[in-house]
């Protein structure tokens, strides 16, 4: 093809030395089949690799040196990551975004324009609900311009709210009318607003509603498997790989908006985390964290980890219900085998 001009990946000094500790192989003596594909027409266990790689490193050098440091002076660690809802974006920036959210002790996501990301606030819901923490946070209204009235604050927090969104943080506030970009983004939540002194009819509203929700535990029955780790399998050139990655893509949207608009709640399993939150258990569900599940769904998948496939078998052993949905999987930790295919003839499938 034409490999005239750049093209980046992230990398650091440090990658080699970690790769090889981690994988025991080198990265850089395989460092093309992170680009193209393999000529043999396998998918690559080392793109599967590198991209584990940066978002552990990412996940450690980032989520877990803060949220340790707030852990010890005993503060939430709170915020959002970059790109948070798309398998393409998500990979493309922070490897693996539950990964990194599993150190912040109050999860968070950013909505902006008043859209619709159902994947991105599930994703951090399902962390705070596994991981015990009190909620999830919102940075709202960014990007919603001046006409942005109380029907569509109102709304838009309600759907939030309905996915787990707890605390609220309002964008914004000005500091100084300086600068052009004031001219886009929302009209200020203070008293440069015609509206401010009425605003106390959203918040009251948000904060009976966010007490409600902050008291109790979750019940919820569903696991839905993560599939952002076989994304990473496709990462390659768009003619080869862009196809088969929006294939991907779209099970997982799919499945998301089929469970949530048929009001069956369900929590994502991240692959990374299940072998610390796994526990295994005499009553028939599947016990990850704090949270306990009664089916499992796996969406469209190119790999599966080891580990998920072994909690799988024995959680269908004990009369769980796990339900494929969309492609299965024919390769398990990046590496080809019929392993779960095997396991998923045995198990109810659904092809739309």
């Amino acid at each position: 093809g034409n490999a005239s001009r750049d093209v980046g990946i992230a990398y650091t000094d440090s990658m080699e030395d970690y790769f090889c500790q981690r994988y025991g192989y080198s990265l850089l003596e395989h460092l093309p089949e992170v680009f193209w594909e393999r000529a043999d027409g396998l998918l690559s266990k080392v793109r599967y690799h590198y991209h584990d790689c940066t978002a552990s490193m990412f996940a450690e050098a980032y989520g877990k040196t803060i949220g340790d440091w707030c852990a010890d002076h005993n503060l939430l660690m709170t915020g959002h990551l970059l790109f948070e809802q798309k398998l393409e974006s998500q990979t493309r920036v922070v490897g693996e975004v539950m990964r990194t959210l599993r150190h912040f002790t109050l999860p968070g996501v950013d909505m902006l324009a008043d859209r619709h990301e159902y994947t991105t606030v599930k994703q951090a819901q399902s962390v705070a609900r596994q991981y015990g923490y009190p909620g999830v946070l919102s940075e709202l209204y960014g990007v919603t311009n001046w006409d942005f009235d109380f029907r569509g604050h109102k709304h838009q927090g309600d759907w939030q709210a309905a996915l787990g969104v707890t605390n609220r943080v309002h964008h914004l506030v000005w500091m100084t009318m300086g600068g052009e970009s004031k001219r886009d983004y929302p009209s200020p939540m203070d008293e440069h607003a015609t509206w401010s002194e009425q605003y106390s009819i959203i918040e009251d509203y948000f904060a009976r509603l966010n007490v409600a929700l902050t008291r109790g535990n979750a019940g919820c029955r569903i696991a839905v498997v993560h599939p952002v780790e076989s994304y990473w399998m496709l990462m390659g050139p768009d003619r080869d790989t862009a196809h088969v990655r929006r294939e991907l893509e779209d099970q997982f949207q799919d499945v998301t908006e089929w469970l949530l608009f048929n009001l069956l709640d369900f929590d994502y399993a991240s692959e990374a985390l299940l072998p610390e939150q796994y526990r295994q258990s005499t009553d028939g569900k599947l016990h990850l964290g704090q949270m306990a599940y009664e089916a499992v769904v796996v969406p469209g998948m190119i790999t599966m980890r080891a580990s998920t496939l072994q909690a799988l078998k024995a959680f269908a052993g004990a009369g769980g219900r796990v339900i494929f949905m969309g492609r299965v999987p024919s390769y398990v930790d990046g590496v080809p085998s019929d392993e779960v295919k095997e396991f998923a003839n045995r198990c109810p499938s659904f092809h739309p």
